[in-house]
């Protein structure tokens, strides 16, 4: 005799289930905890804290880009041996063997350099990483965006930071007596460009206009350490910066390691007139605290600029004939003369490794002072006026009678 058993499907599912997922000790291993590898990125030659490195374990999905602070975390890592891999734009690419042990596992601090800092035969006076940190910022950007860094440029002539947006692609600029003193983002007239500092937007610093068009030539350059320039607007951009938006992003002492002092002079000489105008700043920054957890940054500056100006200017007939006669003859004689005072204070406060406070201070006195003398020699803009038989250099007027 034979029987035929037919486990009912909710037993059938039960067993299955009991043999795929173990309960309690006495059943299976428990499951594996994951750690947290957290560590600090910077330039060995410059000790600036890099952001936007790339830091990655090697054959696995984790992956972080460093925050402003050059800091990285990975959260989700099992113990085991690993090979972390830093890279960075312009820097060697660094490697190195990581054991990772349960809890949390603080890296070293990672300096990354490059070949070309071992050139020993030659005076280097200094090192510019802006170009690779913007280029970085770039890259990793969610959006169409410009990125410049103020480094890149070097000392910028009469603390103008209007000198620096004009190189930036899609960044159209105003000049007022060979100054750059408004942009325009893609086309747009300098209203529709919203201007942001630290994403926070700015008040334009004209004096008795009554217009939206922000002047550039009034902010503090050494204050500011990169500049975007963002051409497709996002959602939570204001909805009158139709044409984009710069935002600068102002200095901070936590993203230079340890003290920083540095101090620049010039003189500016026109050889027009032969006048001289003196400008130079000084720009310090320490991280204070047991912790290193208070920063502070303080740039000051001065520019004194005389721009020499020589104009002779006339106006003919406005008609397509020829000759055409002269209705006004005009001489001018002015010295433009441009003092900026510039400030700029940050404090930063860094209450964990995930949240920190800053508060700033920008102040800027600029003034635009003109030594002029003028002579114009006018005329009646009509043919009747003039005796027949004039040329474009010679004119006779009609005697009244």
């Amino acid at each position: 005799m034979h029987f035929l058993l037919r486990p009912s499907p909710i037993l059938l599912s039960a067993l299955v289930w009991l043999g795929l997922f173990p309960w309690g000790s006495a059943h299976g291993a428990s499951a594996i905890e994951l750690t947290t590898v957290a560590g600090r990125v910077s330039n060995s030659a410059t000790r600036s804290f890099l952001a936007g490195a790339e830091v990655q374990l090697v054959g696995t999905p984790e992956r972080t880009l460093t925050d402003r602070d050059g800091r990285f975390e990975l959260t989700s890592v099992a113990p085991g041996s690993y090979l972390l891999e830093v890279i960075y734009t312009g820097l060697d690419r660094h490697t190195q063997t990581l054991l990772v042990a349960p809890g949390r596992n603080l890296v070293p601090g990672i300096g990354l350099s490059s070949s070309i800092y071992q050139l020993s035969a030659f005076t280097v006076s200094g090192e510019r990483e802006g170009s690779a940190a913007a280029i970085t910022r770039q890259r990793n950007a969610d959006n169409v965006k410009s990125i410049v860094a103020t480094d890149t440029f070097g000392e910028i002539v009469d603390g103008n930071i209007g000198e620096m947006l004009k190189r930036v692609s899609g960044v159209a600029t105003n000049l007022n007596e060979g100054e750059v003193d408004q942009i325009f983002v893609r086309g747009m007239g300098s209203a529709y460009s919203a201007v942001t500092l630290d994403g926070t937007r700015l008040p334009s610093p004209s004096s008795g206009k009554k217009t939206r068009s922000f002047e550039v030539d009034k902010l503090p350059a050494d204050y500011i350490e990169s500049i975007e320039v963002i051409k497709a607007p996002t959602p939570d951009m204001d909805a009158d910066s139709v044409g984009g938006a710069v935002n600068m992003i102002s200095k901070s002492a936590f993203a230079l390691n340890g003290r920083r002092i540095a101090y620049s002079s010039g003189v500016n000489y026109k050889t027009l007139r032969h006048l001289s105008g003196f400008f130079g700043g000084v720009q310090a920054s320490e991280v204070f605290g047991a912790k290193k957890n208070l920063g502070v940054y303080l740039s000051v500056s001065y520019s004194d600029n005389l721009v020499p100006q020589d104009v002779t200017q006339m106006d003919f007939e406005r008609a397509a004939v020829s000759p055409a006669y002269i209705y006004r003859f005009r001489l001018e004689d002015a010295i433009h003369r441009r003092n900026r005072s510039n400030l700029g204070l940050k404090i930063d406060y860094r209450v964990d490794d995930r949240t920190s406070l800053f508060a700033g201070l920008m102040f800027t006195h600029y003034t635009d002072t003109v030594d002029q003398k003028r002579l114009t020699i006018a005329s009646a803009e009509n043919v009747s006026a003039y005796v027949p038989g004039y040329t474009e250099t010679v004119v006779e007027h009609v005697a009244a009678t």
